[in-house]
């Protein structure tokens, strides 16, 4: 399983599959150093530094890279899989500072499109657990049971409608049980 997720997002970012929307809504790819950082991140590729200046700076890079793209207003639909892919690979590995943040962002991403989200759920459902959760996560760390109710009045219609009976009723539990 391991080495097809590796494969899979190697394949999506060296193949042209990662870009970001720039302001003017050019799609610009990620470079091969951004793609490895994002990649060296998420997977652990790279062998622990015991110095401490080098892992320093590979942080550095991706909070980089990662600031970049949460600039960005839309994603398009692959960007969107690979930002969920990435949040999958993060709870695989238990990357905790990197589901804590992604936490935050997946509401505001969400109500931004959730079109295009749903639509890249229901294309890729294995990525259900991990949205679902983190959407659920999202209201358990910052913000409120209140607003959380607000947010299954709004959208509970459009996620049955987008994904289908079985997918949806999984994907609200999971946000309800947070």
């Amino acid at each position: 399983m391991r080495f097809l997720l590796r494969s899979a997002m190697i394949g999506m970012l060296t193949f042209g599959g990662a870009s970001v929307a720039s302001a003017d809504n050019a799609n610009v790819p990620l470079s091969e150093n951004e793609a490895y950082v994002l990649l060296d991140h998420l997977l652990g590729l790279s062998a622990v530094s015991s110095n401490k200046a080098v892992e320093l700076q590979r942080y550095k890079q991706w909070a980089n890279l990662h600031a970049r793209l949460m600039r960005e207003s839309k994603f398009n639909k692959d960007q969107m899989k690979i930002y969920l892919f990435a949040l999958f690979i993060a709870e695989q590995r238990v990357k905790v500072d990197s589901l804590e943040e992604m936490a935050k962002e997946i509401v505001p991403i969400f109500t931004k499109q959730p079109e295009v989200m749903l639509a890249v759920l229901k294309e890729v459902p294995f990525l259900l657990p991990s949205t679902c959760n983190r959407i659920g996560t999202h209201f358990e760390l910052f913000s409120s049971e209140r607003d959380k109710q607000k947010f299954l009045t709004s959208y509970e219609k459009m996620i049955n409608d987008k994904l289908g009976k079985e997918h949806a009723v999984a994907c609200l539990a999971q946000i309800r049980a947070s």
